[in-house]
């Protein structure tokens, strides 16, 4: 790679179930520059960090606490600043404890980063996950980058896929906590705002893993729509009573059209998953107003 050493970036809260199958795959990784990896512990209960132990003879690692165990855990974008933070590399390659990273991964993605100075790899649905799980497969080598996410429509990445170099962390600090959720769409639009476009690079492959329970998906997604009205609030600028309106008139209709398609797709396995996951996301995305509460609106 060139003079340019990486940080790869894991956070981690309970993924005794998981992480053994990333860090396998990360101990795949054919790449001879230097590089390290900073597995984020964020409160960990369980026997995670044994695990990840158990690899200091085959990985370069390093284990931060993004949690010192007094008062509330914090979300996943307080793991990415700490390790963000903790990172020595030249660059930041982001991966997380429930996916599995596709065995080039490290090499493109560092490759991409001596031409770029902000990436994101590819996703695949398929082989961690059930066929009627999966829906729109966002961010795969087909689809490209999510360019429908609402207000501005460019392109941002999943925070599982992003790579930065480290002067865009340098110029626009860490993922911030405003946002929850769309911590990783919020730092896409900030970075390109500030001028740094986002490359895609589709032979760089995550494994992504769709949650398994229909409650477990529910859940992601009602907080994941929730999110919608924060970057309504931080992207739409002057935010005028027309973007109030707009906002609230499309939750309504999107809560109203999967509310409609409910009755039938519970009674298909292969339309469950998906129907729940839209249901939650509408749900979530009006609830997304209260964000847009006590927003004075422009004249």
């Amino acid at each position: 790679m060139s003079e340019l050493s990486v940080s790869v970036i894991l956070p981690c809260y309970n993924g005794e179930a998981t992480i053994s199958e990333q860090l396998d795959a990360l101990c795949r990784q054919a790449f001879d520059e230097p590089w390290e990896l900073v597995v984020v512990n964020n409160g960990s209960t369980d026997r995670s960090m044994a695990i990840v132990d158990g690899y200091r003879s085959r990985l370069p690692l390093r284990i931060v606490d993004a949690h010192d165990g007094v008062g509330a855990r914090l979300p996943v974008d307080h793991s990415y600043r700490t390790g963000f933070a903790a990172a020595k590399g030249a660059a930041f390659i982001l991966c997380e404890a429930d996916d599995i990273v596709g065995d080039n991964w490290l090499a493109a993605m560092a490759e991409a980063l001596t031409k770029h100075l902000f990436v994101a790899a590819a996703l695949d649905y398929r082989h961690l996950n059930r066929p009627e799980q999966i829906g729109a497969e966002t961010q795969s080598r087909e689809s490209g980058l999510l360019t429908s996410a609402f207000p501005l429509f460019i392109p941002s990445s999943i925070g599982c896929a992003i790579g930065l170099q480290r002067v865009v962390y340098e110029r626009i600090g860490g993922p911030e906590p405003e946002c929850g959720a769309s911590w990783d769409i919020d730092y896409s639009w900030k970075a390109q705002k500030a001028g740094f476009a986002l490359h895609f690079v589709p032979n760089a492959v995550v494994h992504y893993r769709l949650r398994e329970h229909l409650s477990a998906q529910f859940r992601q997604a009602l907080n994941w729509g929730g999110t919608q009205g924060c970057l309504v609030r931080k992207y739409a600028a002057p935010l005028s009573a027309y973007w109030v309106f707009r906002y609230v008139g499309s939750g309504v209709k999107r809560v109203l059209r999967s509310a409609v398609k409910g009755p039938a797709a519970m009674l298909k396995r292969d339309a469950k998953d998906r129907w729940v996951w839209e249901m939650g996301w509408s749900i979530g995305f009006l609830l997304g107003a209260r964000h847009l509460v006590g927003i004075r609106a422009s004249r």
